[in-house]
């Protein structure tokens, strides 16, 4: 009789290892994609659907096409400053005869064209995106790392970037949750040489973008 036991123990630890990956959550047991994850947010490459896997060296060559190099993240270090693309501050004339064409900030975009955003009003610029929940460093990275950027009309560019959050164990990445990043600029330059710049920024869908888009930007 204890052998018998034995033996049924011993074939039920067989058949728990030999569940597959996907069947882990229905058995009961954890995705080990969901524990001891390290967290990884690629800017502008196709938006993906929650849980869809790749592994690590296709993401981080997808990474690598779209301009950037995440590497540093799957080692568990933050990701990389972009502030080596910003106009210096001490550069902005931050004075205007109506206030709400003061620059706030301004810096380069994919295509090496200047981005400026101002001070603006509800319609637009920093009073107007800030009801979209969008920082500076959303817009900053979705004109750095575009999935597109489309001129409409004479003085306007739209970038649409999808950023990309994955949850990566071992040699596989699974996209956790994906939003896409929509930047509307004018680009029609102004006394102060800079564009009239950022019109509006949202987030495609919602409108209002959510907040782990906002932390994941930096």
């Amino acid at each position: 009789m204890k052998s018998f036991r034995i033996t049924t123990t011993a074939i039920s630890l067989a058949a728990l290892l030999l569940v597959p990956t996907s069947a882990h959550a229905t058995a009961g047991i954890p995705d080990p994609l969901e524990v001891d994850s390290q967290t990884v947010i690629v800017w502008g490459v196709e938006p993906g659907t929650p849980g869809e896997e790749v592994s690590k060296t296709e993401l981080i060559q997808h990474a690598s096409e779209a301009g950037q190099d995440i590497r540093p993240q799957l080692r568990g270090e933050s990701p990389r400053d972009f502030e080596a693309y910003l106009e210096p501050k001490s550069e902005l004339k931050t004075r205007a005869a109506n206030p709400a064409y003061v620059p706030v900030k301004a810096w380069w975009d994919n295509k090496s064209s200047r981005v400026a955003i101002r001070q603006g009003n509800a319609s637009w610029g920093w009073t107007h995106v800030g009801k979209h929940n969008v920082s500076m460093a959303m817009m900053e990275k979705a004109t750095r790392f575009p999935q597109s950027r489309v001129r409409q009309g004479v003085d306007t560019l739209v970038y649409r970037t999808p950023a990309n959050e994955y949850r990566c164990w071992l040699a596989v990445c699974k996209i956790y949750q994906s939003m896409t990043v929509v930047v509307v600029v004018n680009t029609q330059p102004l006394s102060d040489g800079l564009p009239k710049g950022v019109i509006t920024t949202y987030c495609a869908g919602p409108t209002v973008c959510a907040a782990w888009v906002r932390k994941a930007a930096g």
